[in-house]
């Protein structure tokens, strides 16, 4: 299932680090990815990563639930944490991250299941943020991009031309993972660059 062997853990490895400036010239050792997306791996690994999507994509969760999830991954950071000795800043971009990736991937599953879009689309839509400028990420990351009727034109023609049906479901699970990736290669560059200290 491309979701579970490839989705965020992929990205992140080979795509969204290059929108940072910070990897312009290299990408992270990976070592650094192991600990960047220790509670994504995790989550994907016990298959509890949708319970947290669904927490964290809808508003109608109820509220237990929610508080479940958030302590499935505040569990799965501190140990993640104890295991790499990261400190609390870093613990907390990479339980960040988990939640991210956990939510793209359940939209990509969505989007294959629900909306009929082939494995290709999936990937390409995920390997569009290759082709992302530093200041479109940040535009996806913080929801700006709907100002730029420009950036918004070229993203749906470019998810159109990648197969995704010309619905408006479809295409707003497609900006929604675009966002998603976005905000995690973001808070991935916040983590490599923190100073914070790693005892």
């Amino acid at each position: 299932m491309f979701a579970r062997s490839t989705g965020l853990a992929a990205l992140l490895a080979v795509g969204a680090f290059a929108c940072a400036p910070a990897f312009a010239q290299q990408q992270p050792d990976p070592a650094v990815l192991d600990k960047i997306y220790c509670v994504y791996d995790s989550l994907i690994d016990t298959g509890d990563y949708e319970q947290v999507a669904e927490a964290f994509l809808y508003d109608d969760t109820p509220q237990a639930d929610a508080d479940t999830a958030q302590k499935l991954v505040d569990t799965l950071a501190t140990k993640c944490a104890e295991t790499h000795k990261l400190g609390a800043k870093k613990r907390s971009i990479i339980a960040d991250i988990g939640i991210y990736g956990a939510s793209a991937d359940y939209l990509a599953e969505d989007l294959m299941l629900i909306d009929d879009a082939s494995e290709e689309t999936v990937e390409a839509i995920f390997a569009m943020s290759d082709d992302l400028t530093d200041d479109e990420v940040m535009k996806l990351f913080d929801g700006s991009w709907r100002q730029d009727t420009a950036f918004a034109a070229k993203l749906k023609a470019a998810l159109l031309a990648k197969g995704l049906p010309d619905n408006p479901e479809t295409l707003e699970a497609a900006y929604h993972m675009l966002h998603l990736t976005s905000a995690a290669a973001v808070s991935a560059t916040a983590f490599v660059l923190s100073t914070e200290a790693e005892s």
